[in-house]
């Protein structure tokens, strides 16, 4: 009853080897296989007008990564600056202030953050971002966080960049995050409010007790970077994994001194779960409706999963084997909960193992809509793919086809060719022809066979 046993967990390993800001974030992410057209879908629910976002492979210091490009209609799209120019969030490529910037206070984001059509999660961890950054901008300046005027970090570049980062880390999950000490560069940057020293001062604030690295020429790392890793990361490197996939974010500049790339690594960790157990009883004289309510009970309890086996008892009772799956740890509250709420006179438990497959749930874009999946995987290798079944059920519905139209659909749009490597990304979505899949129903529609001729000899 007190063995344990190992369950893999995915964690986001951030290494701000040059720097780390809100395009970078997002450029390491899709470099780990977050699908592109996912992550447009979801952002485009944004109340935001005149803006684009798209992916270009470059190179800093000989090492391949993903730089992202935002333009907008409230600033010129911004290029790589020539040396020895040093861009700030604030400057355009040659240090001139930027024109026809949108000023937003922190009311005006979240207006435009609730306002859209990202899960309520994703707008709570946007918003937390978004927070971290008037309290710092308030501090450095004197007035209250709902007071600060947004220059840099209120235009929608930065709000693609945040709301961006936190779609794609929903897309993998929300895996716990680590980091490394972000360099803190050096020299000065033309912003809104003038000149301002790099680091500049909102990074100094938001990264207050946290370890970081006094390196690099220029502005390194950006208030949204900062505000980043101080939300969301743990500043140390996760404990002893396997390294699953690679990808590396790009910075705007191709810096001399420092590779201006942030390193992205999703890996997995062995951790300990507590033991199981298995918990059975027999019930002759339960009703279905309470039996069904009886299910949903349980898994509030704490079970992991609840079914029930029909059974015949004595003298020919029809009967339900009631089962359960839940921590040993809560066996005694759940075995309470029982005899209280069924008409069970006596429970069988008993200890037990089982084995799982590391999965992830992925927002998948088909023709019909979004679909999420969980994609299995033994030993790095892709397995299998299931949809969920709300999803292609309401997409069925809403586009009035089949359901199993749908979730053949889905399951193409995310079963890779091959299996992917670490620095991969999803290959668009493959027609039924080019990616034959087995059919997901065992007992469902089987193609007929033409009847042999009979002739005779």
């Amino acid at each position: 009853m007190d063995k344990e046993e190992a369950v893999a967990e995915k964690r986001l390993f951030l290494e701000c080897i040059g720097g780390i800001s809100g395009d970078m974030c997002l450029g390491a992410l899709l470099e780990l296989g977050v699908d592109l057209e996912v992550l447009l879908a979801q952002l485009k629910t944004l109340p935001l007008e005149g803006w684009s976002l798209h992916r270009e492979t470059q190179q800093r210091h000989h090492l391949v990564g993903t730089r992202v490009v935002v333009k907008t209609q409230e600033e010129a799209p911004r290029q790589s600056p020539q040396p020895p120019s040093i861009e700030g969030e604030g400057t355009t490529p040659f240090g001139l202030p930027k024109q026809k910037e949108a000023h937003r206070r922190l009311g005006d984001i979240e207006e435009v953050v609730k306002a859209s059509g990202l899960s309520p999660k994703a707008k709570e961890l946007s918003l937390s971002v978004f927070g971290l950054l008037a309290r710092a901008e308030g501090k450095i300046h004197g007035m209250l966080p709902s007071e600060v005027h947004f220059h840099e970090v209120g235009a929608v570049d930065s709000l693609i960049d945040v709301c961006g980062f936190v779609v794609a880390w929903e897309c993998l999950g929300f895996p716990k995050i680590h980091c490394t000490p972000p360099p803190m560069g050096q020299g000065s940057i033309q912003a809104a409010h003038g000149v301002l020293p790099v680091p500049a001062p909102a990074v100094v604030a938001l990264l207050q007790g946290k370890p970081v690295r006094y390196e690099g020429q220029g502005e390194r790392t950006t208030p949204t970077g900062a505000a980043l890793l101080v939300a969301f990361a743990e500043f140390s490197p996760p404990p002893e994994c396997a390294l699953l996939y690679t990808g590396h974010g790009l910075g705007q500049r191709d810096t001399a001194d420092l590779p201006n790339l942030l390193r992205a690594s999703l890996v997995e960790l062995q951790t300990r779960q507590a033991a199981l157990c298995q918990i059975e009883t027999n019930l002759d004289d339960a009703s279905p409706e309470m039996l069904s309510a009886l299910a949903d009970k349980l898994r509030t309890q704490g079970a992991l999963d609840v079914w029930q086996i029909p059974c015949v008892m004595k003298k020919g009772r029809l009967g339900v084997c009631l089962g359960l799956l839940c921590e040993a740890r809560r066996v005694a509250d759940i075995e309470k909960f029982l005899f209280r709420e069924s008409t069970a006179l006596g429970i069988r438990r008993w200890p037990i193992a089982r084995q799982v497959l590391s999965r992830r749930t992925v927002q998948t874009q088909t023709e019909y809509g979004i679909i999420r999946v969980k994609q299995s995987f033994l030993e790095g290798k892709f397995i299998q793919a299931k949809p969920e079944f709300d999803d292609c059920l309401m997409a069925a519905q809403k586009c009035n086809l089949p359901l199993a139209v749908v979730m053949v659909a889905a399951i193409n749009a995310c079963t890779p060719k091959e299996n992917p490597s670490p620095k991969s990304t999803p290959a668009p979505t493959p027609s039924p022809e080019a990616t034959p899949i087995q059919n997901p129903w065992p007992g469902g529609p089987r193609k007929a066979k033409a009847p042999k001729s009979k002739t005779r000899g």
